[in-house]
């Protein structure tokens, strides 16, 4: 609600140029219209559908529609798709002229097709692909629609089997229009769709999910965004095109392997002991009156006969009644993934503990809640994912244990008031860290050399220290200089007294918070040398000096591609 009060003032003090992509009822445009204030704004709004009746239907809009591509331009992008060399015992003309033909002008069937024919390399796989394009059932007088799904189910049954099971999957996020690529990657790894190809390779599991996600995007059955800044993943975010979502819950559908249902009413769901039939994956909009507590006591009413299998359970933003919950959740001892994010949560169960299979687990609940942990998390020694929340305590103040946890390859929001920095020791398998510390030099020093210990291993590191007017003078200066000299260093918040900041180059450092630190000279003339830094904050009297803050562009121009994309500047005294 907030995004939509912010974008309807600046429709009302500006003139802008609104785009809905992909629209599928008028209703909703004539709702967004309203509710946004754009009739009576000097702003434009464009849409683009897919059907014709919705832009005919209301004759105050003015339909503008696509042409088709020619066959010229059809070949220019089929080539430039294909991106092989096509064998010599193959007539080129002829091959792409007939390929052309059949896709009748459409850039989505002429993509698709293309990155088919891109996965060949010898004249046989040319041909048997060819003749399946031949045999295609493709009519004159068939609709773009149905002409579309069939060249789009060609290229799906050429697909690996593996490759088929994790874009069944994206469909299960279709509410959602961009998709953060960590969480297909742990659950397609929950499931057992993804292998290594040797064991005895480098490779992690989320590498090759990350590879199974660029072969899909290659083919063309997916649409990724690749991070921005350097990172430990190569992509950000991936989506489905409107038609590969209708072809996946289509398929996914007709193998049995997930039903999507947008909106669940109480009484759908209550109508027999077993409601889901045979589904073996259900991903459910709740709407309706249906309460969360009502969708676990279904789930878990026969878990021993029902869902003694179960792998992965993920609920976003339900809120439970702990009561109801509480040594539940143990039943399932098969769940691989095991997501709370966005609960209302303030403890949770001991049951927990009995999960030996969890390869992750997210606990990063409401932000302004408190959890309580019980200390059973070292019991989950195959977890390689583990979440933690924002704000959490241990069980009778006691420090959280993690020391057994060897397999595990991200933390995320790991407290030195709630865990022991020696725990990170043990975690030889480490790959992302996020840490937090506050006031206490001895628990920053213990993370710091975690962090050198295994520098090969552990690639991304995010520090956060609070409280550092805590620290002596000289643990300040000792403790910045280390903190630069991390090679695994990507992000760093600092909040309290600093007065000076070392003249060292980190440069894998992209994002710098800095809060309440008194500098005296000004900070951009040792930041502006930080190659891959993207986002610098610096707030609430971070700079005290008498001299305006400046900056030379040529530094972050000259030494990397990299520049600098976003700074903040707040009250600065």
């Amino acid at each position: 609600m907030g995004i939509a009060i912010n974008i309807r003032s600046l429709l009302a003090s500006a003139k802008c140029l609104v785009v809905i992509d992909d629209l599928w009822s008028l209703d909703y445009l004539d709702w967004l219209s309203s509710f946004l204030g754009i009739r009576k704004t000097a702003s434009k709004l464009v849409a683009t559908t897919r059907f014709q009746e919705l832009a005919t239907s209301n004759p105050s809009i003015v339909l503008f529609k696509l042409r088709h591509l020619t066959e010229e331009e059809s070949l220019e992008l089929l080539v430039h798709r294909v991106c092989v060399n096509i064998p010599e015992d193959l007539q080129l003309h002829g091959t792409l002229e007939f390929i052309v033909k059949r896709c009748k002008g459409i850039p989505l069937a002429i993509n698709v097709l293309g990155s088919l024919l891109a996965t060949k390399q010898t004249s046989g796989e040319w041909k048997a692909a060819l003749r399946a394009i031949e045999l295609c059932n493709v009519h004159q007088e068939d609709t773009l629609q149905l002409l579309e799904l069939e060249i789009l189910s060609l290229c799906y049954d050429d697909m690996p089997h593996h490759l088929k099971l994790c874009f069944f999957y994206l469909g299960l996020f279709s509410e959602q229009p961009n998709i953060e690529v960590e969480t297909p990657y742990q659950l397609w790894m929950a499931e057992g769709f993804v292998q290594p190809d040797n064991e005895e390779s480098a490779i992690t599991m989320m590498d090759a999910a990350e590879q199974y996600l660029d072969e899909l995007a290659t083919r063309g059955f997916v649409e990724v965004n690749e991070a921005e800044v350097p990172n430990i993943r190569r992509f950000k975010s991936c989506r489905l095109h409107s038609m590969m979502l209708d072809l996946c819950l289509h398929k996914a559908k007709q193998e049995i392997f997930s039903e999507v249902i947008r909106s669940c009413q109480r009484n759908e769901i209550n109508k027999s002991p077993t409601p889901f039939g045979n589904i073996r994956r259900l991903s459910m909009n709740v709407g309706g009156g249906y309460q969360s507590e009502d969708v676990m006591a279904v789930l878990l009413k026969n878990a021993d006969m029902h869902l003694g299998y179960l792998r992965v359970l993920r609920f976003d933003g339900f809120e439970l009644r702990e009561s109801k919950f509480v040594g539940e959740v143990g039943k399932l001892t098969s769940l691989r993934y095991l997501n709370f994010r966005d609960y209302r949560l303030n403890n949770l169960p001991l049951s927990l503990g009995e999960l030996l299979n969890l390869q992750t687990l997210d606990l990063r609940v409401v932000i302004d809640r408190m959890v309580t942990i019980p200390n059973i998390i070292w019991k989950l020694k195959r977890l390689r994912h583990l979440y933690l929340p924002s704000k959490f305590n241990a069980r009778e103040d006691d420090k959280l244990r993690l020391d057994s946890l060897v397999n595990l390859e991200t933390l995320e929001n790991f407290d030195s008031n709630a865990c022991s920095t020696t725990d990170l020791l043990f975690l030889t398998s480490l790959r992302n860290l996020t840490a937090s510390v506050k006031g206490n030099a001895k628990s920053l020093q213990g993370i710091i050399k975690r962090i050198n210990m295994n520098q090969n291993c552990l690639c991304q590191t995010s520090i956060r220290v609070r409280c550092f007017d805590a620290f002596t003078a000289e643990e300040r200066n000792l403790s910045m200089s280390q903190l630069l000299e991390c090679p695994s260093l990507h992000t760093l918040q600092i909040k309290g007294y600093m007065s000076i900041l070392p003249h060292i180059i980190r440069y894998s450092l992209t994002r710098i918070v800095l809060s309440r630190s008194a500098l005296v000279n000004d900070p951009m003339a040792t930041l502006g040398r930080f190659p891959n830094l993207w986002d610098h904050v610096l707030e609430n009297g971070a700079f005290l000096g008498k001299t305006e803050l400046f900056c030379i562009r040529g530094i972050w121009s000259t030494q990397t591609s990299y520049t600098l994309k976003f700074v903040k500047v707040g009250v600065l005294d």
